[in-house]
């Protein structure tokens, strides 16, 4: 990989990254013994190709905007297959833990946005199974290559509904803390700390509401909620293997 596109990439992450964790193994670790746990499974999320430009061009300017379309293009690929890596390790924590519910960055409590995202679920799950039925031979990933945003933005936790893995996919979010807490409020990326605690403390809190002694949270690599839990609750931070070395320095 060019240092040019070792630099796009990460930059990208570091866009992308609006929360995220850390350090445990991907295999499933065994739960500990009278403590709940949430498992925080890394994501990375969907940026488009207009931010995308914005960043990178502000950091190089002389990039043209074919180079801009090839670092862009291949960032999604490489976003895909950490998906479809992340899906793998999703299935073998549900399975392992019996567990049927599934937390969700950036789904609000918001009735009509609960109701826009499973909205997309469906409608990318009707996209996709025409596009897999088709007698082109159509991959996983090559429906993911094909709509892009609306694969990212359901992920794997919409697709795993749709499968019969899941029962359920749970908010985790409330509206105005996750507003609050987007780091491009400014128009360059910037963490506010103090938003960001308020968010990851509603975020757990709204996890912990439930009876179960594991749950599973999809989030973001920027996010660190060990100061979130109360005594009583461990997090384990799962991260995802594929590129991990690229984004490693994600905040």
């Amino acid at each position: 990989m060019s240092s040019i596109l070792q630099r796009s990439v990460l930059a990208t992450f570091l866009l992308m990254s609006v929360s995220g964790c850390g350090g445990s193994s991907p295999q499933s670790p065994a739960l500990p013994e009278n403590v709940r746990t949430i498992f925080h499974v890394e994501n990375v999320h969907f940026v488009d190709l207009k931010s995308f430009a914005l960043d990178h061009l502000d950091q190089d300017p002389d990039l043209t905007a074919e180079e801009l379309e090839v670092l862009y293009t291949d960032l999604i690929d490489q976003v895909i297959d950490y998906q479809l890596h992340q899906r793998t390790i999703l299935e073998q924590l549900l399975q392992e833990h019996h567990i049927v519910v599934l937390y969700y960055e950036g789904l609000t409590l918001d009735p009509q946005e609960q109701n826009n995202y499973f909205e997309a679920v469906e409608m990318y799950w009707q996209l996709r199974e025409q596009q897999l039925g088709k007698a082109s031979g159509n991959s996983e990933r090559d429906v993911m290559r094909s709509f892009p945003e609306l694969a990212l933005t359901v992920g794997n936790p919409g697709v795993l509904l749709k499968t019969g893995l899941l029962r359920s996919v749970e908010p985790t979010e409330d509206a105005n803390l996750l507003a609050a807490d987007n780091p491009m409020i400014t128009g360059k990326f910037q963490v506010d700390h103090v938003a960001r605690e308020a968010r990851e403390s509603f975020m757990i809190q709204q996890i912990l509401k439930s009876n179960d002694q594991a749950m599973i949270l999809v989030c973001g690599r920027g996010h660190e909620f060990q100061d979130n839990v109360p005594d009583g609750v461990k997090i384990v931070r799962i991260p995802v293997p594929y590129l991990s070395e690229t984004i490693s320095d994600s905040p």
